[in-house]
């Protein structure tokens, strides 16, 4: 999985990705975190892409609350003021999560786009 062999040259979008998912090892995490406090424009990039694997997280988890809310109104729990309030504050989360992601993501494209 490690394509990253310590240059510049050598940093590509699956190098980054695969630093944000942990399937580096560990000297090209490393050599790979040095890069990154030498390259604004590419710790932008890879804070854009923590905040983006952290909305999906939340996205697929938003995905198993609906599960739940359907087996909770067969059960004839759903319509509870509780599970209402569990429901809003959920999509909530989701919601501010997609926009932050997508915020960071924006900031870091101005920032790539102004940075030499």
């Amino acid at each position: 999985m490690d394509d990253y062999s310590g240059g510049p040259d050598d940093i590509s979008e699956f190098g980054l990705h695969a630093y944000v998912d942990g399937e580096l090892d560990l000297s090209s995490q490393e050599r790979m975190a040095e890069y990154l406090r030498s390259s604004p424009a590419a710790a932008a990039r890879v804070e854009a892409y923590r905040w983006q694997n952290l909305a999906i997280c939340l996205l697929f988890n938003a995905d198993e609350l609906r599960h739940q809310k359907l087996a909770d109104a067969h059960a004839g729990r759903g319509t509870s003021p509780l599970n209402r309030a569990r429901r809003a504050r959920a999509l909530i989360h989701v919601a501010c999560a997609v926009l932050l992601a997508f915020v960071v993501a924006c900031f870091g494209a101005w920032l790539s786009a102004y940075l030499p």
